[in-house]
């Protein structure tokens, strides 16, 4: 005996239910994943030893920000500090100190730090999709 009709089309409905629930699930780890990778690269660009020094030279220093702010990612690099490829850096000099400040893109979100001589180290907490 044959399966009826109404049942083989109700089954197909559930699968497809399945399968856009599927696809949403993948959606999401997918975002997560990204998030995850933010936090990760946040974490390793504040414990890089490097970059912490080159931020204390520039605390100690604030006339080293105009220096800086000329070509920032051939400045850290040359200093040892790895900028990660796809990030934007910018150094903002004002009479009262400088800016430093990296922004990090990815398909999900967008989150960076920075910091403000005088003001200290940021962390952008909004690294949300």
């Amino acid at each position: 005996m044959a399966i009826p009709a109404e049942h083989m089309k109700r089954l197909e409905a559930g699968l497809s239910a399945h399968e856009s629930w599927l696809a949403t699930l993948r959606r999401q780890i997918e975002g997560l994943e990204a998030e995850a990778s933010a936090h990760e690269m946040m974490l390793r660009l504040g414990r890089d030893p490097g970059l912490r020094r080159v931020l204390g030279e520039l605390h100690d220093q604030p006339e080293l920000g105009e220096r800086i702010a000329a070509d920032p990612r051939s400045f850290f690099e040359g200093s040892g500090v790895e900028v990660p490829e796809g990030a934007a850096v910018t150094v903002t000099v004002h009479p009262d100190g400088s800016a430093i400040e990296t922004r990090f893109a990815n398909p999900y979100l967008e989150y960076g730090g920075g910091m403000v001589t005088g003001g200290g180290l940021l962390l952008d907490p909004s690294a949300r999709p």
